[in-house]
């Protein structure tokens, strides 16, 4: 499960146009943990303007596919950073949400271009850490 969750969220972070959830630089800032969900422009189709957000439901790795909009025009996908005439953000529509792996205990975030994916999965009396660095080759700015 782990390895299967890693696999899916590391093709699609290398990918990523922009990153929507800001991150520590490390996993050690005082006042400032990882987070446990990352979301992100997907890199594959950027013309689409869909976001990718992976998040724990319980103990199952979840991906969400999403887009923004604005009410006055709910086909229109715009940037999640866009502001209608009166200064308004776009609200955001979920396209699809499934789980992915399961049986993971915990999940953080952290780093810059280089992303750091940490992991916690459980089986029984059995506990798995896993962590793996991405280098996010596609990035053109964050949501900071």
């Amino acid at each position: 499960n782990g390895r299967i969750g890693f696999e899916r969220m590391s093709r699609e972070l290398r990918q990523a146009q922009v990153f929507v959830t800001a991150l520590p630089e490390t996993n050690t800032v005082p006042g400032n943990p990882p987070p446990s969900l990352f979301e992100f422009q997907d890199g594959h189709e950027p013309s689409t303007l869909t976001y990718i957000r992976y998040h724990l439901i319980g103990t199952a790795l979840s991906r969400e596919a999403s887009y923004y909009s604005f009410p006055s025009a709910p086909e229109t996908r715009v940037v999640f950073t866009s502001r209608d005439a009166l200064g308004n953000a776009p609200t955001k529509t979920v396209i699809e949400d499934v789980t992915i792996a399961e049986g993971f205990e915990n999940l953080q975030f952290w780093g810059g271009r280089l992303i750091t994916v940490s992991a916690t999965l459980r089986s029984q009396d059995t506990a798995l850490a896993l962590q793996t660095t991405l280098y996010a080759r596609n990035i053109s700015g964050s949501g900071d």
